[in-house]
């Protein structure tokens, strides 16, 4: 299971672009991977070696739309709040 989740990150940030160069060490936080690794179950994606890569790429983009929607519905909510504040 570690050999998948060390693949998985390494496969995250190449596919994401999160990481200029994979000599340089990650700095996210405990929390931050914490976070992300909510964010994969929250989707669905079990992380094992089968499937792998497609599932992994496929969960991914799951993963991108569910932040995005969060996203969406924060700048919703923080709207109705400068509304409010206004009114």
């Amino acid at each position: 299971m570690k050999i998948a989740w060390i693949v998985l990150c390494t496969g995250l940030l190449g596919v994401m672009g999160a990481a200029p160069s994979m000599a340089q060490a990650s700095e996210l936080t405990r929390a931050e991977v914490k976070s992300e690794l909510a964010d994969y179950q929250a989707v669905g994606y079990e992380f094992s070696e089968a499937g792998y890569p497609e599932l992994a790429v496929d969960a991914a983009r799951k993963v991108a739309a569910l932040r995005a929607a969060r996203a969406a519905a924060g700048s919703v909510q923080q709207a109705e709040v400068s509304a409010k504040q206004r009114n």
